[in-house]
């Protein structure tokens, strides 16, 4: 059905190339982590830059797509556009623009563009896990410096970063990991990667 066409064609556009590092053959007892070596990153330390995953941006475009393709359809069968490979008696096609209806279309496309921008958001702000810390950092940013001499660069990334010796608790949500600092404070990372490959380092690094 026509419906299904677009709904690739928003999936194609969210799994379109993006940067990679190379990948990193890290386990934690039987389980692969899903992960890469950020540039700067020491293999022997085991610098852990989560990959990221499609679900949530995947999930929230899907409901966007289910919330405005049925007011594409809504007009008379003969102004429907079908596909050549239709075989039927209408129904289920795309109908002309002076038919669509922008009230019942806007929640869909504002769920369509909040899943593109999610997605963007993850393909560029990665979870990092060191064997000391963990933090959000830029997915092309160069660790290096936090084992250089002091710079603003190095002050810049160890600010971003969280030290486990300042982790009171974790917990793993549904919606991301939640910390728990010894300062009483919060801090809260969306579950924009795998979340038993980030359970399985931090039980193996901090418990």
């Amino acid at each position: 059905k026509f419906h299904l066409l677009i709904f690739f064609v928003y999936y194609y556009c969210l799994l379109s190339p993006s940067c990679c590092c190379d990948g990193l053959a890290l386990k934690v007892g039987k389980r692969r982590i899903l992960c890469s070596t950020p540039i700067g990153g020491g293999r022997e330390n085991v610098d852990a830059l989560m990959d990221p995953s499609l679900a949530i941006p995947v999930v929230t475009g899907f409901v966007g797509c289910q919330a405005a393709l049925p007011s594409f359809g809504k007009c008379p069968n003969d102004y429907q556009f079908q596909v050549p490979w239709f075989k039927g008696d209408g129904g289920s096609g795309l109908c002309p623009p002076e038919f669509w209806n922008a009230g019942a279309l806007a929640p869909g496309f504002v769920l369509i563009i909040l899943g593109l921008a999610l997605n963007a958001y993850s393909q560029s702000n990665r979870l990092l896990i060191t064997d000391t810390s963990i933090g959000m950092i830029s997915t092309h940013q160069d660790i290096t410096s936090t084992t250089t001499t002091s710079s603003s660069s190095s002050s810049s990334l160890e600010s971003s970063l969280t030290q486990f010796q300042d982790i009171e608790e974790w917990t793993m949500t549904p919606l991301g990991l939640v910390l728990k600092l010894k300062s009483s404070s919060y801090k809260f990372f969306p579950s924009f990667w795998d979340p038993k490959s980030v359970e399985a380092l931090l039980s193996d690094r901090l418990d």
